[in-house]
């Protein structure tokens, strides 16, 4: 299972969810910490992340605010060895990975 999840709903929807969470927390069986747990959890998450990528001289320098790996690929290069990688289509490239960043 994974730690974080980014989920977007509509307010509609994000309603519906809490409604049926609180129903489900005064139900017989059900275990109130948890539900109450993952209630405070919708409440406080952000519908998705904001990623910021800084850009210098036409290249990625930096990124900040990923809480997961981000895939970088660069299609400039000036000989065939610049280019060590290939991308999903087939496009040379170099490609290298910017580590989780979420406190910036």
């Amino acid at each position: 299972m994974t730690d974080s999840t980014f989920l977007t709903l509509a307010p509609s929807e994000r309603a519906t969810v809490m409604q049926a969470l609180r129903l489900l927390s005064r139900s017989t069986g059900a275990r109130p910490h948890r539900v109450h747990a993952l209630i405070r959890k919708i409440e406080a998450a952000s519908d998705y992340p904001t990623i910021t990528v800084g850009v210098s001289g036409g290249q990625v320098q930096w990124t900040r605010g990923n809480p997961f790996p981000v895939r970088i690929r660069d299609y400039d290069g000036e000989q065939p060895n610049d280019l060590p990688d290939c991308d999903e289509l087939g496009q040379r490239c170099r490609t290298w990975m910017e580590p989780p960043n979420i406190n910036g």
